[in-house]
């Protein structure tokens, strides 16, 4: 179990942009951070009101958009236009590409986590998707956000990975169980923790690949993304 800590997370700071990479990205290269199995991008955004990301193209990506507090403003060349709140979560099959702007036109600062997965396979036709989780509504258990899978109200991937969210309240405790050749990333959002008796603080990650079970137990009130994961 790799656990890397708040601090030695990569911060980009653009003034109206904050961004930790959690992965190479952008001028941010180390040959051995480069993914985690299908994941390959996952950054830790705060983008200030009135500014954005203009128009720009992907291609051959699942890009997922979590969005923790404020709304993003979405336009892509499929003919997509909306607004991504709290509480949302937005997918993207880039496939043969698209084109697309994300902008907080809100008055308060956006807070976001974009993800991005590598496909089952290359130059499939473009999707968007946007769904409303249960998150806020189901405490101490796995909420599935983003997914291969086909789930009601879970923004659907083409990647081999399920995305969840989690908060677990003081003194409750998950226990999770990987099948066999999957791998586990975990990004703290808030609040203090131990997995596997090991201490998990806010903002640090922890990549497993050969644990059969994780227990989670909080100290504190925490919230977490796990990402299963085929490696």
């Amino acid at each position: 179990m790799q656990i890397i800590s708040a601090h030695n997370r990569y911060i980009a700071n653009h003034g109206w942009l904050k961004s930790a990479h959690l992965f190479s990205f952008a001028d941010y290269y180390d040959p051995a951070n480069m993914g985690f199995g299908a994941l390959r991008v996952f950054n830790d955004d705060y983008i200030e009101a009135g500014h954005g990301f203009p128009p720009h193209q992907h291609a051959n990506y699942e890009i997922v958009t979590i969005v923790l507090e404020g709304a993003v403003t979405h336009e892509d060349s499929l003919g997509n236009r909306g607004r991504v709140q709290a509480g949302e979560v937005q997918s993207m099959t880039a496939g043969t590409g698209v084109t697309h702007a994300e902008g907080n036109h809100e008055a308060t600062s956006l807070h976001l986590y974009q993800i991005w997965l590598q496909p089952t396979s290359s130059n499939l036709r473009p999707e968007y998707h946007q769904v409303e989780t249960s998150f806020d509504d189901k405490a101490n258990e796995l909420v599935a956000v983003a997914s291969h899978a086909t789930i009601d109200n879970v923004a659907h991937i083409n990647a081999n990975a399920t995305i969840h969210r989690l908060s677990l309240t003081a003194d409750r405790s998950l226990d999770y169980t990987p099948k066999p050749g999957r791998g586990l990333f975990i990004y703290v959002t808030a609040g203090q923790l131990t997995i596997n008796d090991q201490p998990i603080g806010p903002l640090d990650q922890v990549r497993t690949s050969s644990v059969d079970c994780l227990t989670l137990k909080a100290s504190t009130d925490s919230e977490l993304i796990l990402t299963d994961v085929a490696l």
